[in-house]
This record gives structure tokens, C-alpha cells and sequence, in this order.
């Protein structure tokens, strides 16, 4: 009996296998999970240094980017004056 239960258990693991793999191969596929690499220029030396992150993260980074651009310049390009 203890075989028995053992066996079944061990099919239904294999058998849940291809819908697990299936639903990642999915997941993966989405735009936002694609991963894209890009070669910056480094100061000092001619080889340039390849970052990778996936769509999402790339857009996190370039939001981050823009905020911290607006708190820099946000008060000249407002229409701040210095004297």
C-alpha cells in the first residue's frame, strides 16, 4: 500500500511538471520580462560596460532618471529666477 501511495504521488508530481514549465515558458515570454542588454561608455577606458535588466526594470530606471533630472533643474526650468 505504502508503494502504491508513493508511486501516485510521484506521477502526479511528474505529470504537473509540463504544466509548471509551460506556465514559466509564459511568464517569460511577456514584454515586460524580456531581458535587454546595453553597452555604456566608461570614462577611462575604451571598452564599454554591458548592463542588463529586463523591460520593467529598464523603465524603473529611466523613471528614477527623470525624477532625480527634475529635482536638479526642476526650479531654473520653472521659472525660478537667482539673482
Amino acid at each position: 500500500m505504502r508503494h502504491i501511495t508513493l508511486l501516485s504521488l510521484v506521477l502526479a508530481g511528474i505529470a504537473a511538471m509540463p504544466a509548471a514549465a509551460q506556465q514559466q515558458s509564459q511568464e517569460s515570454e511577456k514584454p515586460e520580462n524580456k531581458i535587454v542588454c546595453k553597452r555604456d561608455a566608461e570614462t577611462g577606458t575604451r571598452f564599454k560596460k554591458k548592463t542588463c535588466h529586463s523591460v520593467a526594470e529598464w523603465d524603473l530606471i529611466s523613471e528614477e532618471n527623470r525624477r532625480a533630472a527634475k529635482e536638479l533643474v526642476g526650479p531654473a526650468v520653472n521659472g525660478a529666477r537667482g539673482n
